[in-house]
């Protein structure tokens, strides 16, 4: 966490202004704490959607559900530690598929998606030297996600 922290604040990658960050709950309370950031997910009651749509967002196999809720809730940076949760992994619904041969055409959840650097346009990975338990990705504004599109064809 220190790690991070020390990217956040600084004015030279992300600590210039504040943003939103969609992160995964157990990092709310110290990116709170740490940074000048605001974050979707606290965890504290105070906001019950944002935990819910964080919730949704890392744990959806679908990256366009996952686009609209970072959309609409004006997310600026994703946040997320590498040892994942199971509770973004719908482990319910994974024990369910586990008694039958359906799980090897389940799609990855998003979180897992975000670890192996399998991201849609709309994200840009920050490569930070030395950030080892955390990625970071910037959410690109819709244009830009247009104008890079264009630009790989």
């Amino acid at each position: 966490m220190y790690e991070l922290e020390n990217i956040l604040r600084n004015p030279v990658t992300f600590g210039g202004r504040p943003r939103l960050i969609m992160n995964t709950m157990g990092a709310g309370p110290e990116l709170l704490f740490r940074t000048n950031h605001s974050v979707l997910s606290p965890p504290y009651h105070m906001d019950v959607e944002g935990n819910l749509d964080a919730t949704r967002f890392f744990s959806t196999p679908y990256a366009e559900e996952a686009e609209a809720i970072a959309r609409r809730r004006h997310v600026d940076l994703v946040v997320a530690c590498r040892y994942i949760s199971e509770f973004y992994l719908r482990p319910v619904i994974s024990k369910m598929l586990a008694k039958s041969d359906d799980t090897k055409d389940f799609a990855p959840h998003f979180i897992l998606q975000l670890m192996t650097g399998k991201t849609p346009a709309w994200l840009r990975r920050a490569d930070i030297p030395g950030l080892e338990n955390y990625v970071i990705y910037d959410v690109l504004p819709p244009a830009a996600k247009g104008a890079r599109a264009s630009k790989l064809k």
